[in-house]
């Protein structure tokens, strides 16, 4: 069974535009997919318009989809400071933060009175308030 010049035709659309990013990741298999587009060159149920955008593409793989890029440079939306990377010091950064955190926010090394003190906070904030409740009242 031969192809259709309709489907050699989309095969070649697709791989003009996704032919760099193939060339970076999967050579081997581009190769291939040109070495099989280099027997359809020889396919007499091609017509020539079709055999003629078969060379094209070669001329195209030749300097590398250097007109046809991976990703274009408008749609390329990922900032460098944006990308996550493994720390291999994490561990050590994250007690770096947590000691630089306590000096900017006062906090003391006991975690217990903190807490402490926030709960009679608590309750001194709730007992003016009853009272602030009560003054209403009269």
């Amino acid at each position: 069974m031969s192809p259709s010049n309709a489907s050699v035709y989309a095969a070649l659309i697709l791989l003009k535009e996704c032919g760099q990013k193939l060339l970076q990741g999967n050579r081997q298999e581009l190769d291939s997919t040109f070495s099989i587009l280099s027997n359809l060159l020889r396919e007499p149920s091609l017509n020539n318009h079709t055999q003629h955008m078969i060379r094209d593409l070669f001329t195209v793989r030749r300097d590398e989809f250097e007109a046809h890029p991976a990703i274009q440079s408008g749609l390329d939306l990922v900032y460098e400071n944006e990308v996550f990377k493994y720390d291999e010091e994490y561990e050590v950064n994250e007690n770096k933060y947590k000691q630089i955190r306590k000096t900017i926010l006062n906090e003391n090394s006991d975690d217990e009175d903190e807490s402490s003190s926030n709960t009679s906070d608590n309750h001194e904030d709730q007992s003016n308030f009853a009272t602030a409740d009560n003054d209403k009242e009269k």
